[in-house]
């Protein structure tokens, strides 16, 4: 395309003004670019869909066997040594450990005073993610894309050859 348009140029004179033939050899370009962006972008759209469709599936699986683990476990009530065994390492586990000997408690509260690179980019990229989700939109079925393009590019492109043959014949 882009050859196209230099020999075109070349052929024809010298001037310092937009010639006809270079409005529309541009119009063509970027029809041609469009088309290629809506290509690229159902693209884009149906890999990023599958990956959602199967991250949702995973998640459902995990949920039903959580939900199937907590079943188990209501169900079959422990009794005796193993019931005493698991309330004790409840217990153990909900008491905070006291500091040692060689204990670093006051350099961990000077790092979490000072604030990093690290905290500030992630709080950035936090803060552009909730804003990326708010306007956000979910395309329900990518073919729709597709068949709205088969209308609207031809139509377009016959639209702008009808300007453009009226403005530039007369």
């Amino acid at each position: 395309m882009t050859t196209f348009i230099t020999s075109a140029r070349a052929s024809l004179p010298r001037i310092s003004y937009i010639k006809a033939v270079d409005v529309y050899l541009v119009m063509c370009f970027v029809f041609v670019f469009a088309a290629l962006l809506e290509y690229a972008f159902v693209n884009f759209e149906s890999t990023t869909s599958k990956h959602r469709a199967r991250k949702r599936l995973r998640a459902r699986k995990n949920k039903n066997k959580k939900q199937e683990d907590k079943i188990l476990d209501e169900a079959k009530p422990l009794k005796g040594p193993l019931k005493s065994a698991v309330m004790e390492t409840k217990i153990d586990d909900e008491v905070p450990a006291s500091p040692g000997v060689g204990s670093t408690t006051s350099s961990t509260r000077r790092r979490e005073r000072q604030t990093t690179f690290f905290d500030v980019a992630s709080n950035v990229v936090s803060n552009l993610r909730e804003k990326r989700a708010a306007f956000k939109v979910e395309i329900k079925d990518i073919n729709v894309i597709d068949k709205y393009s088969r209308v609207i590019f031809p139509l377009s492109f016959v639209l702008f050859n009808i300007f453009y043959w009226i403005t530039y014949t007369f």
